[in-house]
């Protein structure tokens, strides 16, 4: 697809002033390209989904000065390296409600993740989705990699599951027969969830629960650090991230929390064989709520999602429990998500 929008069939809007001649206008978006591929280098595919479909819109509705403005605004924000969410929000700032809605349709699409493997596609619908998603499996080397190593048959418990990238990864796992049961609250990750699921027809493999996971089951709050799909640090009970700094929701909703021995009771789910634990920093609230499933001889590894102060206090749990760390690399700074692996110990 080329980086240049195609002419509007519809000409410009009401009131729009006359286009530049045909070689300014070329040159004004050979310069937007040429700093379009400068900033793609770092910033991925949100370039690609996001900033070319956005300039597309505008340019098929606008006029002259609003192209001009367009540029700039584009120009000046690439210069300086502002964050993509920022960029977009300062652009779509620009637009009527209109072109941006049209925009944010425009932006959701359905991608297909570069993984040899299997066939897995992903319904992109942010920008933060489309930096963390799309190259999941180079990005997340070690989480693939012990997803590929899931044994025939095994039954894995993603917590919590986002936008389903985990899950739909192992479900799509050629000759397997896994069973996937994916608990995600957040409302925005959880459609996600869904809408991925069904797109790579995985519906027979992939339990979908929306709610989230803790030490007891019941009603408790959600908060929301973002309301981007795909995002994580959401966080149940307390507002704080991972590292447990305090943050001011942007929302908050009461929602159902499960303890995974009611969930597996009570639910009637299959019992877990492998566990991922993404819960940024609420990792012993939910191995406490888990304390009968973990006991028996069902489970028998652990993949743990976190930074190092989450990999120090599962290791803390592990020494009145019958599982041990698998040596890995250090993280290349504290606050780094990493992946690390904890296996059950055979005593006599």
């Amino acid at each position: 697809m080329s980086d240049a929008p195609e002419e509007s069939t519809d000409g410009p809007a009401d009131g729009a002033q006359p286009d530049d001649t045909a070689d300014e206008f070329k040159a004004k978006v050979e310069e937007f390209c040429a700093q379009f591929q400068q900033n793609q280098l770092d910033n991925g595919p949100a370039f690609s989904i996001a900033y070319r479909r956005l300039f597309s819109t505008v340019y098929r509705r606008a006029g002259n000065s609003a192209r001009v403005r367009l540029f700039n605004t584009i120009g000046k924000s690439l210069k300086t390296s502002q964050r993509v969410e920022e960029l977009v929000e300062r652009l779509l700032g620009r637009l009527s409600a209109q072109d941006a809605t049209r925009f944010r349709s425009l932006v959701r699409r359905v991608e297909k993740l570069p993984y040899e493997a299997a066939d897995v596609r992903i319904d992109v619908g942010s920008v933060i989705e489309a930096r963390e998603t799309l190259n999941y499996p180079e990005r997340y080397p070690a989480v693939t990699t012990w997803i590929e190593g899931l044994p025939q048959g095994a039954v894995l418990y993603d917590l919590l599951a986002g936008n389903g990238i985990r899950s739909v990864l192992a479900a799509a796992q050629p000759n397997k027969a896994l069973t996937i049961v994916s608990f995600e609250p957040g409302y925005e990750n959880f459609a996600a969830l869904c809408e991925n699921v069904r797109l790579n027809e995985v519906s027979d493999r992939v339990i979908p629960v929306h709610g989230a996971v803790g030490a007891i089951s019941g009603l408790d709050t959600f908060h929301y650090r973002t309301l981007e799909r795909g995002a994580d640090q959401n966080r149940l009970a307390q507002a704080v991230d991972r590292q447990g700094n305090p943050f001011q929701p942007v929302a908050s909703m009461r929602s159902v929390c499960w303890s995974i021995d009611d969930a597996v009771v009570r639910l009637a789910l299959p019992a877990p064989t492998h566990l991922c634990l993404a819960v940024d920093g609420a990792e012993l609230d939910v191995l406490a709520g888990a304390r009968n499933t973990l006991a028996g001889p069902g489970v028998t590894n652990l993949l743990l999602l976190g930074d190092a102060a989450a990999a120090a206090r599962v290791r803390e749990w592990c020494r009145d429990a019958p599982w041990t760390a698998v040596p890995a690399p250090p993280p290349d700074y504290p606050s780094a998500v990493q992946a690390v692996q904890f296996v059950r110990e055979v005593r006599p």
